[in-house]
């Protein structure tokens, strides 16, 4: 079973046809926070900046306690894009840690059905 919640309202995700749909509309904000669980072994959380046209994952293990983003470059980044939580809460990542949202959903499709890292983008352990 996998727990969704988009922008801090727990929503039921039955297919994914349903989690795709739900994505597109919540994305349109331009800031949107989004958090899948699965069994309670995994977690996949999505930051999205729609004005940037970025998004940031990371992958929780909650077992081991370790957590995986995306390397997209292995330069470090002076560039920082800034993400507004739910919560109202400001974060900032590198940019070099950053997808477009179309890898952003295959990530978010591939949590949902393996419950797994998606192998289109190369994650390190943070």
């Amino acid at each position: 079973m996998t727990n969704c919640i988009f922008n801090n309202k727990e929503i039921e995700i039955n297919s994914e046809f349903e989690l795709s749909s739900v994505m597109n509309i919540e994305m349109k904000n331009e800031f949107s926070e989004i958090c899948l669980y699965k069994n309670d072994k995994s977690s996949l959380t999505v930051l999205t900046n729609k004005i940037e046209k970025k998004v940031f994952l990371m992958f929780q293990d909650l077992e081991k306690d370790i957590s995986y983003v995306p390397k997209i470059s292995e330069n470090s980044s002076e560039l920082y894009v800034d993400f507004l939580l739910s919560n109202g809460q400001k974060d900032e990542y590198p940019a070099n840690w950053l997808v477009d949202f179309e890898l952003a959903k295959k990530s978010i499709l591939e949590y949902y059905k393996n419950g797994q890292m998606w192998n289109g983008i190369n994650w390190n352990e943070e």
